[in-house]
């Protein structure tokens, strides 16, 4: 396996303690337009349809709530070549996803990548163990991938269910 991530996270992911994951969920304060994969790892990912059933996540629209669309917009003339590509893809798979979900179920077996975009994560829960990750939910800002903030509503604070969490920052796995 040819890859720039880090050999002791590589290491733990095929240990038999973490052999059994079904469900991975990665979580991006920002958008899809400042997704930081390598354009050849993500396509290879989201090839694997047979066993690895991607989802993309953004915040949903609620009434009252301005719309979140970051698919609607067109990567801009400073995004560089890689960016666009990684737009592309993760805009396919999204639109893609869309009308799977129109009556198709997961196959038995498959493991489930979510790529959540706009998902800031601000706590961890649980008493003697990991129970959840708090996300603030976010949205782009003022036209611009580089410009986040909270969503306005009541619901900008959400939690997911998670048992295991390994925190990262850019390119360097804590």
């Amino acid at each position: 396996l040819e890859t720039d991530t880090a050999g002791r996270f590589v290491d733990l992911l095929q240990s038999e303690d973490l052999g059994g994951i079904q469900r991975v969920h990665v979580l991006a304060r920002r958008g899809p337009r400042s997704a930081a994969f390598a354009p050849r790892e993500l396509r290879e990912v989201l090839s694997k349809k047979s066993y690895i059933n991607t989802t993309v996540v953004l915040p949903d629209e609620k009434e009252g709530r301005r719309g979140i669309q970051p698919f609607d917009d067109v990567p801009s003339k400073e995004q560089t070549r890689a960016q666009k590509r990684v737009f592309k893809l993760l805009r396919d798979c999204f639109e893609s996803q869309k009308e799977a979900r129109k009556g198709n179920e997961k196959k038995t077996g498959q493991k489930e990548l979510f790529l959540h975009f706009l998902h800031k994560p601000v706590e961890f829960t649980g008493e003697d163990h990991l129970r959840g990750v708090r996300v603030e939910l976010q949205q782009e800002h003022g036209g611009s991938a580089t410009e986040i903030k909270p969503i306005e509503g009541d619901e900008k604070i959400v939690e997911l269910p998670v048992q295991l969490a390994i925190v990262a920052a850019s390119q360097q796995t804590v």
